[in-house]
């Protein structure tokens, strides 16, 4: 690997053919407050990522096709997961705080390693096709305070293609479902 390749980031910008070769990525200033779009997607080998603490959203496809991308923490700051962010990844866990309130349409999509995501309460908003096709999700913890189920189209397909996720169990105390809530959930079997 090129000397560059496990800099901490704290600001500077990495061109696009240098990118290919981040494999460790450690955002130490807590100046940082949003990842550019697309700002690491394609970056095949990055395995390690260590947000930093005054990160506030992830842009739009940050971590887009990032295959060998495993977990995640992302930081207690954050509100925001907007679309196609982890967009066919590599992801296998990832932890959610309770300050994120959106998620963005396809954030998850094709993330076929994934197999448990446990949303906070604070999440009001999941967009449209966040979690298709995510072959291994097993579980999904209901978020209390969801209320919407975005579609920026004619269908909402959150869960089209989770082939392992059979059940979902919605808290008591939950009385409206979002409108197409489930809908593209062929497998499930039960809610």
């Amino acid at each position: 690997l090129p000397p560059f390749a496990d800099l901490p980031v704290t600001g500077i910008i990495l061109f696009e053919s240098l990118i290919e070769f981040l494999s460790h990525l450690r955002m130490s200033s807590a100046e940082i407050r949003h990842t550019r779009q697309d700002c690491f997607s394609r970056c095949y080998d990055l395995a390690e990522v260590n947000l930093g603490s005054g990160l506030t959203w992830l842009d739009e496809g940050v971590f887009w096709e990032s295959e060998s991308l495993k977990s995640i923490v992302i930081p207690d700051c954050v509100t925001e997961i907007y679309d196609n962010c982890f967009y066919y990844s590599g992801l296998e866990e990832i932890t959610i705080p309770a300050s994120v309130t959106n998620i963005g349409v396809q954030a998850f999509e094709g993330c076929d390693n994934l197999e448990y995501i446990h949303l906070p309460d604070s999440v009001e908003i999941i967009r449209a096709e966040a979690f298709m096709d995510c072959v291994s999700l097993q579980e999904f913890d209901y978020p209390m305070n969801w209320t919407e189920a975005t579609s920026d189209w004619t269908t909402y397909d959150l869960f089209r293609g989770c082939e392992s996720l059979t059940e979902i169990v919605v808290p008591e105390g939950i009385e409206d479902v979002p409108r197409g809530a489930f809908a593209g959930g062929d497998c499930i079997e039960r809610v």
